[in-house]
């Protein structure tokens, strides 16, 4: 588990000045999206598709550094750069955890009225 917040409230603040309705709206497109966009890292993860994990990785990573999500852009980042490399070994564990840290980044949004 990363060491970094589930949600970094500075880049939220920072990025939208506080805006609560921006920031909804923002967070809400990103959860309509971010089902789809796991489910391509994972699989990609699964088929050891180094070139595909490098690219959804990379696209959920920019997503999730949008939205504060820092903990799972932390490991968003680690898959997309395991990809890069083509260094696999331990891919398909990881995106399991970046699977995890979604659920615990979205359940943190609804707890905050912004889903």
């Amino acid at each position: 588990m990363s060491s970094k917040p589930v949600i970094d409230d500075q880049i939220l603040e920072d990025c939208y000045l506080g805006d609560a309705e921006l920031i909804a709206e923002v967070v809400q497109v990103f959860v309509e999206q971010a089902d789809g966009q796991l489910a391509a890292v994972v699989d990609a993860a699964r088929r050891r598709d180094a070139d595909a994990i490098s690219k959804t990785a990379h696209k959920l990573k920019g997503g999730l550094l949008t939205i504060g999500g820092a903990a799972a852009a932390d490991l968003a980042l680690q898959i997309e750069q395991m990809g890069r490399t083509q260094s696999l070994d331990g891919v398909q564990v990881l995106a399991r955890s970046l699977s995890t840290e979604m659920d615990r980044l979205i359940e943190a949004f609804r707890a905050r009225g912004l889903i």
